[in-house]
């Protein structure tokens, strides 16, 4: 069944806010040690726009739930999904699920929370790491 505009741009909008529940709430899970890896990434890793002189590496000044809920990605990429599955796959666990079919996963390797909706497409993915590129990022 086909999603009309506005169902879908209302699932997109509880997909969101689902995501970032699920996230939210396995962030805080994350042992200090881990953790601190994805913060020296965030720092000092190549960034994702190098002329972006501001940056918004502030990891270390926002609370976990914060960093991880206001750093979602959003895209339509079924190519990029795979290629990060594919990269990550060995490290990922399923951390939760939005409805019965959409699994929301981690990737400790990474520092990468991501998820695909099979029905609008959508991918979601925070990457901890953000502005830098996640570890392992080929």
């Amino acid at each position: 069944m086909s999603l009309t505009s506005q169902e879908t741009d209302q699932r997109i909008q509880m997909l969101n806010q689902r995501f970032a529940d699920v996230i939210s709430a396995h962030v805080v899970t994350i042992g200090d040690d881990i953790y601190r890896r994805y913060s020296i990434q965030a720092n000092v890793g190549e960034n994702v726009m190098p002329d972006d002189k501001e940056g918004s590496r502030n990891i270390d000044n926002t609370p976990r739930t914060e960093w991880a809920s206001e750093n979602v990605t959003s895209y339509f990429s079924e190519e990029a999904y795979k290629s990060m599955r594919t990269t990550y796959q060995a490290s990922e666990k399923e951390i939760g699920r939005i409805g019965d079919d959409t699994p929301v996963y981690f990737a400790e390797k990474g520092g990468i929370y991501y998820m695909r909706d099979p029905q609008t497409r959508l991918v979601l993915e925070v990457w901890l790491t953000w502005p830098s590129y996640p570890l392992g990022w080929d």
